[in-house]
């Protein structure tokens, strides 16, 4: 009875799949649910302001809508390296959603100094989110960056040394009723 139980359960949950082939606007019709990851890379060097935007001196990534549909985040991951020779790092990092209360993650600050072998300091940031998955974070649909978007704030010193880093997101299709079709 056990067995077919459990083979029941398996049935069910292959009947009912995430649908992952949904992501990232390819046109398919959508089911629910769909749960989706998204990353996005960055680099440059501390001090460079990208952004003239008023107030973004700190901003060194940001992206606007990127489904055709609203979505909720579940989870946020931000990391950032940078790496200089023969002075210390100082940096602080952290992903923020302009649409809610902004902050994606929690601020993360790291100080490192230079390797006595080689001289390059090398700080490393890691900092991460997961919202409950009843709820997530909302983000729209159709809003261009500056109006709403997700961007990740760093502030490092010193002045020219090089970062690499990404923003991963997990998040899952929150369409409109009418944009969900059956299947």
């Amino acid at each position: 009875m056990v067995r077919i139980a459990f083979a029941a359960a398996l049935l069910c949950l292959a009947s009912y799949p995430a649908h992952a082939e949904q992501c990232r606007n390819n046109g398919i019709a959508l089911r629910s649910p769909a749960i989706c990851t998204i990353t996005f890379d960055f680099n440059g060097s501390c001090g460079n302001v990208l952004y003239k935007y008023p107030d973004w001196a700190d901003v060194v990534f940001i992206a606007g809508a990127w489904e055709k549909v609203p979505v909720r985040i579940l989870s946020a991951s931000v990391d950032a390296m940078i790496q200089t020779k023969y002075q210390t790092v100082i940096a602080t990092i952290f992903a923020g959603n302009s649409y809610n209360a902004d902050a994606l993650t929690p601020k993360r600050s790291v100080a490192a100094n230079p390797s006595v072998r080689d001289g390059t300091a090398i700080a490393i940031l890691h900092e991460e989110t997961k919202f409950p998955s009843d709820s997530g974070m909302q983000f729209p649909a159709g809003l261009d960056a500056p109006t709403t978007h997700i961007d990740v704030h760093l502030v490092c010193l010193p002045k020219g040394a090089g970062y690499a880093g990404s923003l991963t997101l997990t998040y899952k299709l929150d369409p409109a009723p009418a944009a969900v079709t059956a299947r």
